[in-house]
């Protein structure tokens, strides 16, 4: 593999999800075979959850890093320490990063203009020859200033968010007339442009692939595919026996909680010692089976339809086990807060963590038997990997990358399926796999794991991008897939 000349990564968020995550890995590799390797990421240092909306901390890793400080406080035309808040691709209420659409023209102009001053080519060390920047959005239009070829990184979130402002904007969609999406074709008709102007479109999934060129009406060819890796030496089997996994789910739940409710404070949603043992526990003294759901607090991540199935396996068929959801940053969540929904649906057995990093997450993977997801438009799905490489099976939708890594059949298979929205069918597999455990565990495990450690590495993925970046240098154009 050869090094690859000035490549700056470009992260506009304030890191919170899978894609910080994936940044995060690809800026650790990369820094030790690019000759010159720097990142810009988004920051918000006082944020709910700092470990994680810190970039100096969750980026501490990277040795050239530029931070962006977000304030909601900050104006709009915010410049030097703090800049105001970044915008969201997704639209929920009363929280500190309002969705792009809400952002008039000249907000958007104010905000590039602080990450063009962010991204402006330097002599020496720093100077960059590669824009790799993650997402579309400001970011990438302050790119243009540069002159600098972009490889824009998608994950998935900035084309749902299109797709949305695409029928606000027109007389019959679901936003239409909303204040917060008064700007959608304003919004939409950029990142559109900002994607032809791409020296490279970068997707992480064929389904992803496939909607990015008809989304941006981009040519044939002209969108890579490079799907995400996974650390399988950080993820990995680990030997817990049933008081290891009841320690790990006491700390989590009842020692140190951190659930939230609607007032979005961690440690607002806990549980009594008591109620975890009776629910985690079976009248032998052994751990139940444990149904495991790793998810942001998202619409399309459909939470309340796997609420909904287990709610009807428990009551109508008799299931035991606890469902545990996994995640949800502190005051994001669209629609319907999953732990009311829960609530209203009589939540016994359901069980809320909160927000965890890495660091708790590759024990909740283990300490589970079952990882749950109900997507209708999975972009990849690092945390359905991740399980997999514990050895934990997955029990999925049949959308984005799921589809592709998932076998549900024959001597490798290592998960199942079940139809988009189909509740009862859940619910049936739900108690079936649970009921008849022993006969899959050991065999799926295993196979989950021999899947990433043959097909998602991330030197891998970290050869593809060199290979791309190479390719852009070269050609000084666009850089067809």
């Amino acid at each position: 593999m050869g090094e690859s000349p000035g490549v700056t990564m470009g992260f506009m968020p304030f890191p919170r999800g899978g894609s910080a995550f994936v940044a995060l890995e690809l800026a650790q590799r990369l820094q030790r075979s690019v000759s010159d390797f720097s990142l810009v990421a988004g920051s918000w240092p006082e944020g709910p959850n700092p470990k994680m909306s810190d970039a100096r901390r969750f980026f501490a890793a990277v040795q050239r890093l530029t931070t962006m400080n977000y304030s909601p406080d900050a104006a709009p035309s915010g410049s030097g320490d703090v800049v105001a808040m970044h915008p969201s691709f997704e639209y929920k209420e009363d929280v500190s990063d309002r969705v792009l659409s809400d952002f008039t023209p000249a907000e958007g102009a104010a905000f590039t203009e602080s990450w063009a001053q962010a991204l402006k080519p330097t002599d020496g060390p720093g100077r960059h020859s590669v824009l790799h920047l993650h997402h579309l959005g400001p970011m990438n239009l302050a790119a243009r200033r540069t002159g600098t070829p972009v490889v824009a990184h998608l994950h998935g979130t900035e084309m749902k968010f299109v797709i949305q402002a695409q029928e606000a904007a027109s007389s019959s969609g679901r936003w239409t007339g909303h204040s917060a999406w008064r700007y959608a074709d304003h919004w939409a008709k950029e990142l559109q442009q900002a994607a032809r102007e791409a020296a490279a479109v970068v997707c992480v999934s064929e389904d992803d692939a496939t909607l990015a060129t008809e989304l941006f009406a981009l040519p044939s060819g002209a969108v890579h595919i490079i799907e995400n890796g996974v650390d399988a030496g950080y993820f990995g089997p680990l030997p817990l026996d049933d008081r290891d996994k009841l320690r790990y789910w006491t700390k989590w739940l009842v020692n140190d909680p951190q659930g939230w409710d609607g007032t979005a404070v961690p440690g607002t949603v806990s549980y009594s010692e008591q109620l975890l043992r009776d629910s985690f526990v079976n009248e032998a003294g052994r751990m139940r089976p444990v149904l495991l759901c790793v998810s942001r607090f998202l619409r399309w991540k459909r939470l309340t339809d796997v609420i909904d199935a287990y709610v009807m396996a428990r009551d109508e068929h008799g299931l035991r086990s606890p469902l545990v959801i996994w995640g949800g940053y502190p005051g994001e969540c669209e629609g319907i807060h999953p732990y009311e929904y829960a609530r209203s649906k009589g939540d016994a057995g359901v069980f809320f963590t909160g927000w965890r990093g890495p660091e708790d997450l590759k024990y909740g993977y283990a300490a589970a038997d079952l990882m749950v997801n109900g997507a209708d438009s999975e972009p990849f799905g690092t945390a359905i990997l991740q399980a997999m490489a514990t050895g934990t099976p997955v029990l999925s939708t049949r959308t984005g990358g799921p589809a592709k890594f998932i076998q549900d059949s024959g001597p490798r298979q290592n998960g199942w399926f079940f139809d988009l929205g189909d509740i009862k069918g859940l619910a049936h597999l739900l108690t079936e796999l649970v009921g008849n455990i022993e006969s899959w565990r050991d065999r799926l495990g295993t196979e989950s794991r021999r899947l990433v450690l043959r097909r998602y590495s991330w030197e891998r993925v970290v050869e593809d991008f060199h290979g791309l970046y190479d390719a852009t240098l070269r050609t000084g154009a666009k850089v067809r897939g």
